[in-house]
This record gives structure tokens, sequence and C-alpha cells, in this order.
């Protein structure tokens, strides 16, 4: 997985408009028409901490790791301007999400803006599962979201180019050149930024790596990781999974000890 290294500290400026509250209340709505009591939530790929504060305002406290010690680090940030008591609701690691052991159980694993398909091997994408499992007491739930395969291969991504400007007046320019990966379902997203502050530019490249996936491999990777598959449809509107669904989502419960493979 890429660790955004460059890109993290303008991350937000590029999703400012997504509406984390909107996918944070989806979530919970899933968890909690399964699960009478969710106070604490494990989320794997927190970023910068987006979807956390509202899962925090929610009442649930929230753990949470990324691979990008930046992106962990700006999640605190968001947190120390908030009230004091979410401020505690909140701790964050720098961690791979598919080799991760948390310190105690949680009530629910959370994954969301495609961690899960940044597992591009069947490895990583095990480990992914063996990590939410690991949180879970039997009857735990994990959500998470992903690329959709049948809608990534009729709806193939493009190049495109999009340009922000920051509070401070800085222009970022992000141009994206995805390159089809299909002996191994991995769409290469290949990025460009171009950073100008006043007359000075500067400019770097970061390649993320994204796995599109269908629900039988999801099935057998959650079954080896002793979870069952409850539900998978389009995000945001339970839809059945379509060609034009880019991206889906998976609800799983924790049913056994995970099978050693």
């Amino acid at each position: 997985m890429s660790s955004f290294s460059d890109y993290a500290p303008y991350y937000d400026l590029f999703y400012s408009g997504k509406d984390y509250k909107a996918e944070s209340g989806f979530v919970l709505g899933l968890l909690r028409e399964r699960k009478a009591s969710v106070t604490s939530i494990l989320e794997l790929g927190c970023g910068t901490g987006g979807h956390a504060v509202h899962f925090a305002e929610s009442g649930c406290s929230v753990l949470g790791v990324d691979l990008s010690q930046r992106m962990v680090e700006l999640a605190h940030e968001r947190f120390r301007s908030l009230p004091t008591n979410l401020q505690k609701q909140f701790r964050g690691f720098q961690g791979d999400a598919s080799n991760f052991f948390p310190p105690e159980k949680v009530d629910a694993v959370v994954s969301l803006f495609h961690v899960a398909s940044y597992q591009v091997s069947d490895e990583a994408l095990q480990g992914f599962f063996r990590s939410a499992s690991s949180a879970l007491d039997a009857g735990g739930l994990f959500v998470f979201d992903f690329w959709y395969g049948p809608a990534v291969l009729t709806d193939r991504p493009h190049a495109r180019e999009r340009r922000e400007i920051a509070n401070d007046g800085t222009l970022v320019v992000r141009s994206t050149e995805p390159v089809m990966r299909f002996e191994e379902n991995v769409v290469d997203v290949n990025y460009a930024f171009s950073i100008r502050v006043s007359d000075v530019e500067h400019s770097f490249n970061e390649t993320h790596r994204s796995r599109y996936l269908v629900v039988p491999e999801i099935r057998m990777h959650a079954e080896l990781a002793g979870f069952a598959l409850e539900e998978s449809a389009a995000w945001m509107n339970r839809q059945p999974l379509n060609d034009a669904s880019w991206y889906g989502y998976a609800v799983l419960r924790k049913t056994a000890k995970p099978t050693s493979v």
C-alpha cells in the first residue's frame, strides 16, 4: 500500500467535498441494525481522521491505524481542534492494515475509502481480514468498502487533471494516469503533482496500486479469516451490485477462529 508520503499534506484539500458525515452514518447504521451496542471501533486505514471524527461524535471510541505516519499525525491534529471530550475518543497508530494486532478487542472494525482495494496480493488481502478478525470476539462486525470488479472493467478509469487552491494560496495540480493490469486485477494509479507557492514550484510523483474485487473472492478470504459474509451491495444505497456499481461494501460477522493456510 502506498504510504502517501508526499501526498498526505494535500489529501484533505482534494477530498474537502467528501461527505464523511453521511458515510460514517451509513456505516453506523449497518452496524447498529445488527448489534445493539457499538461503542468501540477499530478503523483500518484511518487516513486523516475524516470518518473517525463522526464515529467519535456518535459516542464511539476509535482506534485508528494507517500506514502513513503523516496521515496519523494529521488525524491527531484534527482531533486536537475538537472539544476535550472528543479528543479522548481517538487513538491513532502507524501500522500496516494487513498485519496489525490491536491492543484490545472492539465491537466493530471498519475500513473505508477502499483500503481493502489497496491489498493487491492475496497474502495482503488475507492479512487484512485477519487483522480485523484479531480485534473481534465472536459476533463482532467488520464493514469495508471496495472497488467492484465488473464496474471497473465496464467503466474503466481514465486520465484526468484537477486543480485546487489551498487557503494560503498554494496551487496544487494533480494529474492522474491509470494503467490497467488485467492479469493481476489491479489498476496502477499514477499521480503527478505540481505544487506552486508564489513563484516557486516543485513536483513529485506517486503510484497507488488498487485491486478490484468480486464477491466470491471476498467471501472466500472472509471465511478463511473466520468471518461470514452477511451483506454486499452498492455503497451508500444498498442496491444490488451491478456493472455500474464502481463502489461496493461488505458486512462480515466473525463466527470462528481463522483457518490456517
